[in-house]
């Protein structure tokens, strides 16, 4: 079944996955109207938005990254402690240990941000910014910078990041605008890490069953959502709350 221009399916029993695919779109996208010019952040459910943190967890799960396209810390679920590969039985947000008011998104939320939003097939695609390749969000209201590009959508080949390229220049320009970076920082299991600049995994403050998290992850051609243990280690990308609109 078709939805919305993605193609949600079945794979891998053992994890559970939701697999949404989406080839990049022709024509660039130049303009993405607001209803509302005000409206700040993303859609995560009907009644709520959210501001992304400008950078993944630093490795000390104390801070966040300087740039959005900088890799940051890979964690085992509810563990901020840096190469603590265990897990704890209850939710322990890494917000907690960071100064404002942040917090891990729920699965649901991750996927209502990238099914449910309005207009949201023409606000995600894959790109990489300076060579780093990975997932681009809009916001609610967009209207792109003069002179940049944005085409919606993913590749048709894995490992492909030229969907979307960006200069550091032209990247500062997007961020001005209120897009987020994801970068593809890979994932870790014990002390070692994978799949780094070709496959981006991030953390949810949801469990499915006693010995399975969930998280969210992409390829340069496809995007899911899946379950397991909790020792494996993801990045992490806080958001806070918008009060007031």
């Amino acid at each position: 079944m078709k939805t919305n221009g993605l193609n949600p399916w079945l794979i891998l029993p053992t994890c559970i996955l939701l697999v949404l695919c989406s080839c990049g779109k022709d024509t660039p996208l130049e303009l993405s109207d607001p209803q509302e010019e005000n409206v700040v952040g993303f859609s995560v459910s009907p009644e709520k938005r959210v501001e992304f943190a400008h950078g993944n967890l630093t490795p000390d799960g104390l801070s966040f990254e300087e740039n959005q396209w900088d890799f940051g810390g890979l964690f085992a679920w509810s563990v901020t402690e840096p190469g603590n590969t265990s897990y704890y039985a209850d939710f322990t947000d890494w917000g907690n240990s960071i100064e404002g008011e942040w917090r891990t998104l729920t699965i649901d939320e991750w996927m209502y941000l990238f099914i449910d939003r309005d207009g949201a097939e023409e606000k995600m695609g894959i790109g990489n910014v300076d060579g780093v390749g990975g997932l681009i969000l809009l916001p609610d209201a967009w209207k792109i910078p003069e002179g940049q590009h944005f085409v919606p959508g993913f590749a048709e080949i894995n490992d492909d990041w030229s969907l979307n390229e960006y200069t550091l220049s032209d990247w500062e320009k997007m961020e001005s605008a209120g897009a987020v970076f994801l970068p593809a920082a890979g994932d870790g299991f014990g002390r070692s890490a994978c799949r780094v600049g070709a496959m981006g995994f991030y953390w949810s403050s949801s469990t499915r069953g006693p010995q399975a998290a969930q998280y969210v992850f992409f390829y340069s051609y496809y995007l899911a959502q899946g379950s397991r243990g909790p020792g494996n280690r993801y990045s992490v990308r806080l958001v806070h709350d918008v009060v007031g609109q």
